[in-house]
């Protein structure tokens, strides 16, 4: 019984949507940082600019529009910062990439 009430469609529609909501819902602190409104919930929007193309030109054009930090994906972030570099790819800084 338990089990048969979440075979239902309704569950099954819903699924998807959690899929791409969950990221975006339990990250709270990455919600602060500036993205275009799809990439805020779903990988798909890095994965079509890529598809087409045109991520850098994308991903630059969303540095000129919010800042040096902007989200291009729910839990991908884009640094355009000079100074920033010895910081994140440096060796041996001990800062986490991921």
């Amino acid at each position: 019984m338990f089990i048969t009430a979440f075979l239902t469609p309704y569950t099954l529609l819903l699924l998807p949507i959690l899929y791409y909501l969950l990221p975006y819902i339990r990250n709270n602190s990455l919600r602060k940082i500036p993205a275009p409104f799809p990439a805020a919930f779903t990988r798909l929007w890095l994965l079509y600019q890529a598809r087409r193309g045109r991520r850098y030109l994308e991903v630059d054009a969303l540095h000129k529009k919010y800042g040096k930090v902007v989200r291009i994906q729910p839990e991908h972030v884009s640094i355009a910062d000079v100074d920033a570099i010895q910081t994140i790819y440096g060796h041996g800084n001990g800062f986490l990439k991921r």
